[in-house]
């Protein structure tokens, strides 16, 4: 998944920098890297995303976009990510995952870039 949302990014002009399997790297690439933006899911392996965008956010604050299948509006994980620092969310398409993040492509794009721009 990592991969394909890398290339949707990349295919729209958006430059990944850096990709990290789970939370731990995450944090630690982020303060190497220094992105523009973070895309992070809220299920990894070693440190959950909550915990994740918590750490960066202490650490080396950074605009974070949050990718999850299990995301909804109403959803207290929504809210308890916003809390800690999240900007905004984006739920990854259910079902074929290759077909549905494809179709989504645009609005990703557009998500990625409106959230780099948040102080």
């Amino acid at each position: 998944m990592r991969r394909l949302i890398g290339d949707v990014l990349e295919e729209g002009g958006v430059e990944v920098v850096a990709e990290a399997g789970d939370g731990d790297e995450a944090v630690r690439v982020v303060g190497e890297t220094r992105p523009d933006v973070v895309t992070m899911d809220l299920e990894m392996p070693t440190m959950n995303g909550i915990e994740a965008v918590e750490a960066i956010m202490a650490d080396t604050p950074t605009p974070i976009l949050m990718l999850s299948a299990h995301t909804e509006d109403g959803a207290d994980v929504t809210f308890e990510a916003l809390d800690r620092g999240a900007v905004d969310f984006f739920a990854k398409p259910g079902g074929e995952i290759s077909t549905g993040v494809s179709r989504l492509k645009r609005q990703l794009v557009e998500k990625v870039r409106s959230v780099a721009t948040a102080d």
